[in-house]
């Protein structure tokens, strides 16, 4: 195994209680792929609908992730709520990856652990970002603006004297 996965010994996961708590594990939790390729995959697969950013939607929420004794994702929620179109955009995002996971070991016995996906959306990229903790994933989706591409004509205003070519774009002459 890894330096880098035995160095991590404790993880949030379900002891005695129906809670989870941060305890002494034996592994965490492990996604199967190269390292920080979870984060990477929800990176490319959550997207801001277009209604959101048209309305401006800015802020921070904690997606929770549980994963069973089997290794497959039981549940995902998100606290915060920023709005149920983005919420389910996340959800159908982190589901896409399921099923990819060797679960969390406490005790020589596989447990249910919990890993939080702070996901921070906003219009600058000048977002101070929290440092990342082994069960904690954040993660930065920045938005400048929205251009919407209207075909058909239009009229343009040519003052006197100007050559009208200067103002119709290369691609359309």
């Amino acid at each position: 195994m890894s330096p880098l996965i035995t160095k991590i010994d404790t993880f949030y996961w379900k002891q005695e209680s129906d809670y989870f708590t941060l305890g002494k594990v034996d592994s965490p939790p492990i996604f199967l792929g190269y390292q920080g390729e979870f984060k990477s995959l929800l990176e490319q697969h959550i997207k801001i609908p277009v209604e959101e950013m048209q309305n401006g939607l800015t802020g921070m929420t904690e997606c929770s992730i549980i994963i069973d004794k089997d290794g497959k994702i039981k549940e995902c929620r998100l606290e915060p709520s920023l709005s149920s179109a983005f919420d389910n955009n996340v959800i159908y995002a982190v589901k896409k990856i399921n099923g990819l996971w060797i679960p969390a070991v406490a005790n020589n016995t596989n447990v249910e652990s919990k890993i939080s996906v702070l996901i921070y959306i906003g219009k600058s990229s000048f977002i101070k970002l929290k440092k990342e903790q082994p069960y904690q994933i954040v993660i930065n989706i920045n938005y400048f603006g929205i251009t919407r591409t209207v075909s058909g004509s239009a009229v343009i205003r040519v003052p006197a004297g100007a050559n009208p070519n200067d103002y119709i774009s290369p691609m359309n002459r």
